[in-house]
């Protein structure tokens, strides 16, 4: 799969479509880069391929939980953000013993905002958080 998006604001759907591909994907936070000089972060996560849509009453959250996923087979993917003005990185898988986390309903863009979270909590405590503040939305999803 490759997905690339380049502009300013979109209706909600390509954002919902991009949580939904993201969702439960696995990071490694200590593979985050971040490229100074093009104001590009780069983001590997392995992704699971959806494999079929569920059924409205079948689901309380609208958006990434609408579709179940092939977890046999992890697809390793880059996620690439353009144009970053801003981040904010809060890791704490390292205190946690913990050198990966599931991302809680993927990457969530909100026009100039992107924010990721894990999925884990370890006694309440959130074990991954970033915030990344764009000039305007310039995302690329590949898989390698």
């Amino acid at each position: 799969m490759y997905l690339k998006i380049n502009g300013g604001d979109f209706s909600s759907h390509i954002y919902s479509e991009i949580e939904a591909i993201t969702d439960q994907a696995k990071l490694k936070p200590e593979n985050i880069s971040f490229d100074k000089d093009e104001n590009v972060m780069s983001i590997p996560i392995i992704r699971h391929r959806l494999s079929s849509k569920v059924r409205p009453f079948e689901t309380i959250l609208k958006n990434a939980f609408q579709y179940k996923r092939d977890y046999k087979n992890g697809i390793h993917t880059i996620v690439k953000i353009g144009k970053v003005q801003d981040y904010d990185i809060k890791d704490y898988t390292k205190e946690h013993q913990i050198d990966s986390i599931v991302l809680l309903l993927g990457i969530k863009v909100r026009n100039q905002d992107i924010y990721l979270s894990s999925a884990q909590e370890d006694k309440g405590i959130q074990l991954f958080e970033a915030t990344i503040k764009v000039e305007w939305l310039e995302l690329e999803i590949k898989d390698i």
